[in-house]
């Protein structure tokens, strides 16, 4: 197998010579983020408590180190109002990648 590129906005320490997808003019940014989906409900309070745990694990020495080996780029993305930016983000710009490639239909 070959890596023809990686969906990340920099080139990857663990594989310098692959371009990003940007690189190879295809504008798509897909990265790891990770968050907490919860029942429209939810009370605020508990919407809190739940993000603060999950700020406080990604935060975790240990948990950076296994993300650095499993090869992502934790970005500390925790923030329910940012989550849902990156995601329509990241939604337009894989639309956009795919249509650019014919490869959605409208």
């Amino acid at each position: 197998m070959r890596l023809l590129a990686v969906a990340a906005e920099t080139r990857l320490k663990e594989y310098p010579d692959v371009p990003t997808y940007k690189e190879k003019g295809v504008e798509i940014g897909i990265s790891h983020w990770r968050g907490i989906w919860a029942a429209k409900e939810t009370p605020e309070p508990i919407l809190a408590i739940l993000e603060e745990a999950i700020r406080k694990a990604s935060n975790s020495q240990g948990y950076k180190d296994m993300m650095g080996k499993s090869g992502y780029i934790p970005d500390n993305l925790v923030d329910r109002t940012k989550i849902k930016e990156r995601l329509e983000i990241e939604d337009r710009s894989v639309k956009e990648a795919l249509k650019s490639l014919n490869m959605l239909d409208e």
